[in-house]
C-alpha cells in the first residue's frame, strides 16, 4: 500500500470537533481517514465529553463502548488511545508503515510518529483498539 496520502494531512490544522477535510481534532482524523482510506465510517461524536467517555470506558470494560475491542498487535486503522493516569488523553490512527506509524492530530498540528516519538511526547501508556464491525 502506498502511504503517500499521508502527506495531504501534515499540514491541516487542529480544531476541537473537527471531522475534516480541512481541520480535525485527534478522533476526527481517526474518523476521516477510516472514512476516506479504509471505506469504512466510524462512530461519529460530536460531543467531546461523550467521545471521550467512550474510550474510556472501552479501557474500563464497560458496556458503554462495545463497538470497540483491545488488541494486542494493531493492524491498519487501528485506534490508537494514549493514556495519561488512567484516563484516554489522546488517540490516533495506527498506519502500517516503517515499522508502524501513529498519524494524529494535536493543537499543534497533524504529525505521524512511531510509538518512541510518541512516548517522548509524554504518551506513555498506549492501547490499540479495533471498531469491532470491521474484519481486518
Amino acid at each position: 500500500m502506498s502511504y503517500e496520502w499521508v502527506a495531504q494531512y501534515l499540514d491541516k490544522s487542529f480544531e476541537e470537533l473537527a471531522y475534516g477535510p480541512d481541520k480535525f481534532d485527534c478522533f476526527g482524523l481517526v474518523w476521516h481517514v477510516n472514512k476516506t482510506q479504509n471505506h469504512v465510517e466510524l462512530p461519529r461524536f460530536d460531543n467531546i465529553d461523550y467521545q471521550i467517555a467512550r474510550i474510556n470506558a472501552e479501557i474500563n470494560d464497560q458496556a458503554l463502548s462495545e463497538d470497540w475491542e483491545e488488541v494486542e498487535s494493531p493492524q491498519e486503522f487501528d485506534c490508537v488511545v494514549m493514556r495519561r493516569a488512567g484516563e484516554a488523553y489522546h488517540v490516533g490512527v495506527w498506519l502500517d508503515v516503517d515499522g508502524g506509524k501513529v498519524l494524529h492530530a494535536t493543537q499543534k498540528g497533524i504529525f505521524c510518529n512511531d510509538l518512541g516519538g510518541l512516548r517522548r511526547m509524554s504518551f506513555h501508556h498506549i492501547n490499540f483498539y479495533r471498531f469491532a464491525h470491521v474484519n481486518h
